[in-house]
């Protein structure tokens, strides 16, 4: 179980799972369940409702998970021709972390090790300090974003999630090394940097949540009066370093 890859998601949250590599055109759509690692019990489904098929042969579900349902592990089942096929790449964390957080310290870990070959980064450090970056970067992110779109963002658009998780995953490396400089060619703060960019586009307005509506444009669009200022507060310079991107 330890080489499967986690999917975590909080109490109320939502999840988009997958099947891929099944029969193409299925009428009726494949049925999805969740079913506990422990015990097994059913605790979502069996159901069809909202499953897509993205792409020949692939399906999807947006999974949404009840704000009771209880902290632990989970598995996806799908149903082709009778039989329950598992997800045997994925399984599902529902998190007891606090409701509002963009990432989870899981998500941040791999993004520490992805493409990094240094075996000393922040993914040693505990899901308290990660937790920690992660409310930081959330709150930079709300700041930046708080002028255009509602904060905080319920349900957590995809995009933000990434953005979160990159900018924690910067902010817990300054964390391990006491604020010593991170490498530019450190994946991490490419990452970092791209997402900062990505931030002051949404920000100004050169780019858009999809499927989200600004409120900027709504209000000009209405004659309303509103502050387009935005803030950041944890800049390269709040680390004593300097900004490539300005």
């Amino acid at each position: 179980m330890a080489d499967l890859g986690i999917r975590e998601v909080r109490p109320g949250g939502t999840i988009t799972l997958q099947a891929l590599g099944f029969p193409a055109g299925l009428e009726p759509k494949p049925s999805f369940r969740l079913i506990a690692l422990v015990g097994g019990a059913v605790v979502i489904g069996p159901t069809a409702t909202g499953v897509t098929e993205d792409s020949p042969g692939n399906y999807d579900i947006q999974l949404a998970i009840p704000e009771g349902l209880a902290a632990g592990d989970y598995a996806g089942e799908w149903e082709f021709s009778g039989v329950w096929v598992r997800d045997q790449d994925h399984i599902v964390r529902v998190s007891a972390q606090a409701f509002g957080a963009y990432s989870f310290p899981e998500a941040v870990r791999d993004l520490l090790t992805e493409d990094n070959t240094d075996p000393d980064t922040a993914a040693t450090l505990t899901d308290a300090t990660l937790g920690d970056a992660i409310a930081q970067a959330d709150v930079e992110i709300d700041a930046k974003l708080g002028g255009r779109y509602t904060v905080p963002f319920d349900p957590v658009p995809l995009i933000v999630a990434r953005l979160s998780g990159d900018i924690a995953a910067y902010l817990a490396t300054l964390t391990l090394r006491h604020s010593m400089p991170v490498r530019d060619e450190d994946s991490v703060y490419r990452r970092w940097a791209r997402a900062k960019e990505l931030l002051d586009l949404l920000s100004s307005g050169r780019a858009q949540l999809p499927g989200l509506t600004d409120a900027v444009e709504a209000a000009v669009s209405t004659g309303a009066v509103v502050n387009p200022h935005d803030a950041s507060f944890w800049d390269l310079a709040s680390w004593g370093l300097k900004d490539p991107l300005r």
